[in-house]
C-alpha cells in the first residue's frame, strides 16, 4: 500500500529520507512482492497496479511494453540502491508526463523551463532530447560516504544516438561560455568531455518525478549512455 509505506519507515529514519520516501504515497497503488534474500541484496519481484490516476507516478508506464533492461551492468561498485525504468514508447511517456505535472501541480514549472531554454538557445528542449533518449533511464543513489543524499545521485540515460545528445549538450554550453566567461562549462578526465547543463530542471524534461533532485547536472556522454550528476 503505497499510501502508507511512509508512516511504517518514518520510525527508522532521519528527515532528510522522511522526505525522499513522500513521493512513495503518490507513486501508484499497491504492490505485491515475493521477497528473496540474496548475499548482497534484497530483491522484490512481483506486480505493481497500474493506476488509471493520472497523479500518480506509475500511471506514466501505461502503453510501455517490457523492454530488456540493460542499464545497470555499468553502475558504479558503491549502488546502494537505483530505480531503473524500461520506457519502449517514449512519445506516449512524454504524453502522461504532462497530464502528471498537471494533475500534481508543476507543469507552470516545466512549462517555465522549456520557455527559458527556447528563449536562451533557441531549441525545443522537449524535442531535442526526444531525438536521442532510448529505451532505458534510471536513477542510482551510491554509498553515502559524507555527503548530502543530492550529491549521491545519478542518472543514467540509454540513448542509440550519442552523436545527437553530444550535439546538444555543445550548444547549451556553448552559449554558456560564450555569455558568462567567468563560469566553466566544460571539464576534462581521462580525455573524456564533461559538460556543465545551467537548465535548471533539465533531466526533468526526460524523466520526469524521478529525476527532480538533479537539477544543474554535470553530464558526459559515454558510447550508448549520457550520465548525469550534481557534483563532479
Amino acid at each position: 500500500n503505497y499510501k502508507a509505506i511512509p508512516n511504517v519507515f518514518y520510525p527508522l529514519l532521519n528527515n532528510n529520507c522522511k522526505e525522499a520516501l513522500n513521493f512513495l504515497k503518490t507513486a501508484g497503488t499497491w504492490s505485491h512482492f515475493s521477497l528473496s534474500i540474496q548475499t548482497a541484496a534484497l530483491s522484490l519481484n512481483g506486480f505493481t497496479d497500474n493506476p488509471e490516476d493520472a497523479g500518480q507516478y506509475f500511471s506514466l508506464l501505461k502503453e510501455q511494453k517490457p523492454v530488456a533492461i540493460e542499464i545497470p551492468e555499468t553502475f558504479p561498485n558503491r549502488t546502494a540502491a537505483f530505480v531503473s525504468l524500461g520506457i519502449s514508447n517514449y512519445a506516449a511517456f512524454k504524453l502522461r508526463n504532462k497530464a502528471y505535472l498537471q494533475k500534481t501541480g508543476q507543469a507552470a514549472s516545466q512549462a517555465a523551463t522549456l520557455i527559458y531554454t527556447s528563449k536562451k538557445y533557441n531549441i525545443d528542449l522537449e524535442k531535442a532530447v526526444s531525438d536521442w533518449v532510448g529505451t532505458e533511464m534510471a536513477l542510482v543513489l551510491t554509498e553515502n560516504s559524507g555527503d548530502s543524499l543530492i550529491n549521491n545521485q545519478l542518472a543514467f540515460i540509454k540513448t542509440d544516438y550519442p552523436e545527437k545528445a553530444t550535439e546538444l549538450m555543445e550548444l547549451i554550453v556553448g552559449t554558456d561560455s560564450i555569455q558568462n566567461k567567468k563560469i566553466k562549462f566544460t571539464e576534462r578526465y581521462k580525455n573524456q568531455k564533461i559538460y556543465f547543463i545551467s537548465i535548471p530542471g533539465f533531466l526533468s524534461v526526460i524523466g520526469g518525478d524521478v529525476f527532480n533532485k538533479i537539477q544543474r547536472p554535470y553530464v558526459v556522454v559515454i558510447k550508448n549512455q549520457v550520465i548525469c550528476a550534481n557534483k563532479l
